[in-house]
């Protein structure tokens, strides 16, 4: 006698998007048939990079946008809104010129200093050293600690 209770408004909402896209779909309302006669008019956004992460701001610039679409598209003009990625741009670049550079400077395939023993046992004294110096430090002025104000209140 139909679905468990838990899925009633779910299959409600789901059968009523259906619908209206069965509406949309007769319709055709979102083709586009240019009319050479008429006045045409293009919207761009500011697409998200691929690689990140949307937020509201995208939100923002784009409802701006689609009702910029909508309006003119009441007017009676041929309106054209692409929407898309941005899979180029400088997040990309930067990325590229950062391999490129760790390739010239580590060979291909790599190989990193540390990798070499002796490297590796300066850097890691060099590392002990700075950690000697800085404890030193502070034994000379007691009131400066390292601890955070976050770690200093709770302890």
């Amino acid at each position: 006698a139909g679905a468990p209770k838990g899925h009633a408004k779910r299959d409600a909402l789901r059968a009523n998007e259906l619908a209206v896209q069965q509406k949309w779909e007769e319709a055709k309302a979102f083709e586009a048939n240019p009319d050479p006669n008429r006045e045409s008019f293009l919207v761009t956004f500011p697409y998200p990079y691929s690689n990140g992460h949307l937020h509201i701001g995208h939100a923002f610039s784009l409802t701006k946008a689609i009702f910029r679409a909508q309006y003119e598209r009441h007017q009676g003009k041929n309106v054209l809104f692409p929407f898309a990625f941005h899979c180029t741009g400088m997040p990309i670049q930067a990325a590229a010129n950062k391999l490129k550079s760790e390739i010239e400077e580590f060979g291909n395939p790599p190989q990193f200093p540390e990798d070499d023993p002796a490297v590796r046992a300066q850097m890691e004294a060099e590392l002990a050293a700075a950690a000697t110096a800085k404890a030193n430090q502070n034994v000379d002025n007691k009131a400066k600690g390292n601890k955070t104000k976050l770690v200093q209140k709770t302890g």
